[in-house]
């Protein structure tokens, strides 16, 4: 029939191979998401997942039960757990000491505030407990990301010496 005409190497024909083979694919994929039990998430789910992540945002450093982020989310438990994994691609948990890392380096770079107090301010009241999950995000202790991002304090204050002592 007509098919025969396309020439196989037309951009008509690529096109066309494209968006069969992106109908399968979202096809195996549904079937996949279906016998797994996770389907796509609806329009409120998304948001009610956004509004998850925007309040783990603002009190990443408090105690959050995950009963509390259930009732932000209308769902249950369960159903917040596996869409909530679906939508950001890790768990609540890790999503949580994620945000308190990211915060944690920021202020070991940024700051002099001591390493334990640091620790207390992100929610961590285990000094040893921060320094191990630090380690497995980041990838080096806090103390190492203060010893690598810091410029050592006498160095600053001879540069300020000789500033001073440049002819003006």
């Amino acid at each position: 029939g007509n098919f025969g005409q396309y020439r196989l190497n037309s951009i008509g024909s690529e096109l066309f191979y494209e968006i069969k083979a992106k109908e399968w694919l979202s096809i195996i994929i549904n079937e996949y998401y279906h016998h797994q039990g996770i389907r796509e998430l609806s329009e409120a789910d998304d948001q009610a997942l956004n509004n998850v992540k925007n309040y783990i945002d603002d009190h990443f450093s408090m105690d959050i039960p995950q009963t509390l982020l259930a009732k932000i989310a209308m769902m249950s438990k369960t159903k917040l757990k596996s869409t909530f994994k679906l939508k950001y691609k890790m768990t609540l948990t890790e999503y949580i000491q994620r945000r308190r890392m990211t915060v944690a380096e920021k202020l070991l770079v940024t700051t002099h505030i001591e390493i334990k107090d640091i620790a207390l301010s992100v929610g961590y009241q285990s000094h040893s407990r921060f320094s191990s999950l630090f380690k497995k995000y980041v990838g080096l202790y806090p103390h190492e990301i203060r010893k690598k991002n810091s410029p050592h304090h006498s160095n600053t204050c001879d540069c300020f010496t000789q500033l001073k002592q440049l002819p003006s």
